[in-house]
């Protein structure tokens, strides 16, 4: 398991069949991540099958976004280097956007939300996003 999340990798600790590889060393306080130089450098090395994104913003048409360009970064390098990427949001997330793109919305394998509007999952399922509600 990669992660630059502290507290995922505390509670993954206690799972003796899990190693847990932590990233980074400077600390964005705001969403509890590793973000810096040293997160994107490291990542070049590595490889993932499934990388599972929590979601800031997302908007059919502009894709994932979040309000940090090193944030921003390091998550689009994630979704670069893993086979599928999950992505998890809540409905208030939906068709909303922030300052810095991601990636585009195909790049999600799956997308796990609470019950989403017909219309909406509708437009994410031309994309062949896998959504799970």
């Amino acid at each position: 398991m990669i992660t630059n999340s502290p507290p995922i990798a505390m509670a993954l600790n206690n799972h003796k069949d899990v190693e847990v590889i932590m990233i980074g060393r400077t600390l964005f306080k705001q969403s509890m991540v590793n973000l810096g130089v040293d997160t994107f450098e490291a990542l070049h090395t590595m490889r993932a099958d499934l990388y599972i994104m929590g979601i800031y913003k997302i908007d059919f048409q502009i894709g994932i976004s979040v309000p940090s360009l090193l944030e921003a970064l390091v998550k689009r390098k994630m979704a670069s280097i893993s086979t599928e990427v999950l992505g998890m949001v809540t409905n208030d997330k939906l068709d909303t956007i922030s300052n810095h793109i991601v990636c585009p919305t195909d790049k999600l394998t799956y997308l796990i939300t609470e019950q989403i509007k017909p219309d909406i999952k509708k437009l994410y399922k031309k994309q062949r996003i896998n959504i799970i509600d």
